[in-house]
């Protein structure tokens, strides 16, 4: 199979103390979208922007 993987639109990246969305330009720049104080909000906006179903870890300790 030669299926060809396509990268997200949208992506978080860290900034100091918190995580900026950007949008993927096609000329391979990012463009700033919004921002987020945790990396889980980041990663729950991305999967929203990017049409992406988001299913969070369980991170229960047995």
């Amino acid at each position: 199979m030669n299926q060809k993987q396509n990268k997200p639109e949208y992506y978080y990246s860290p900034r100091f103390r918190h995580f900026n969305i950007y949008h993927r330009e096609p000329n391979g720049s990012g463009r700033y979208i919004d921002s987020a104080i945790t990396q889980e909000e980041a990663k729950q906006k991305v999967y929203k922007l990017n049409g992406w179903d988001y299913k969070p870890k369980n991170n229960t300790v047995k």
